[in-house]
C-alpha cells in the first residue's frame, strides 16, 4: 500500500464533524447543480427538435387533469 492510500483510508474511516459533513453536502449539491446544468445544455437541441418545451413531464399531467 502506498503512503497516500493509508491517509485516504484514515480519512474515510475517521468520524467527521457536523461542519465537515455540511461542507461535503454543500460541495455535492454544487456539483449536482453543475452536472444538471450541463445535461440540460447538452439535451436542449434534442428537445427543440422534438418540439418539447422545458416543462417537466409531471406538469403536463397536472395540466391535463384540470
Amino acid at each position: 500500500m502506498m503512503p497516500y492510500q493509508g491517509y485516504q483510508v484514515y480519512q474515510a474511516e475517521r468520524t467527521k464533524t457536523a461542519a465537515e459533513i455540511r461542507r461535503a453536502d454543500e460541495q455535492l449539491g454544487h456539483m449536482a447543480e453543475n452536472v444538471s446544468r450541463l445535461w440540460q445544455h447538452a439535451i436542449r437541441p434534442i428537445a427543440l427538435l422534438r418540439g418539447q418545451d422545458r416543462q417537466p413531464a409531471c406538469s403536463t399531467l397536472l395540466d391535463a387533469t384540470r
